[in-house]
């Protein structure tokens, strides 16, 4: 007998009931989001922006398929195109550079990244082309 595993959770299947339902037509995690915004709130030795930004880029990571920390770089230039507007009108320049800052010195993004993700993000802000 072949093994299968759950597509979302990566659980091993172990009936065949659950062979005949398909993970990839579940509900969506809205639930999640919540739940992750709604803690985010309780910190309370994090600012407003912080928590802000935070829950954008929760957000945002949580509707991408990323595998390991190799998938991070390219979001990251992602997250700058897509939510630039959102960061801007929030005045959350410094904490996306911090985030990245933060990204680099755990070894998931280069400086090169971090400067190629901020000129996205500066470029946007002046009105100049983006790439």
């Amino acid at each position: 007998i072949r093994q299968y595993f759950h597509a979302r959770t990566s659980l091993p299947m172990l009936s065949r009931d659950e062979w005949n339902e398909d993970s990839d037509g579940e509900a969506d995690d809205e639930w999640l989001r919540e739940m992750s915004t709604e803690m985010l709130d309780e910190f309370e030795d994090v600012s407003g922006r912080e928590k802000e930004f935070f829950k954008l880029w929760n957000k945002f990571m949580q509707s991408k398929y990323v595998i390991a920390d190799r998938d991070v770089p390219r979001r990251c230039h992602e997250f700058v195109r897509g939510h630039g507007e959102e960061l801007r009108e929030g005045g959350l320049r410094l904490n996306l550079l911090l985030h990245l800052f933060n990204l680099w010195d755990s070894g998931v993004i280069s400086s090169k990244r971090i400067l190629s993700s901020m000129s996205i993000f500066d470029g946007a802000e002046t009105g100049k082309p983006i790439d």
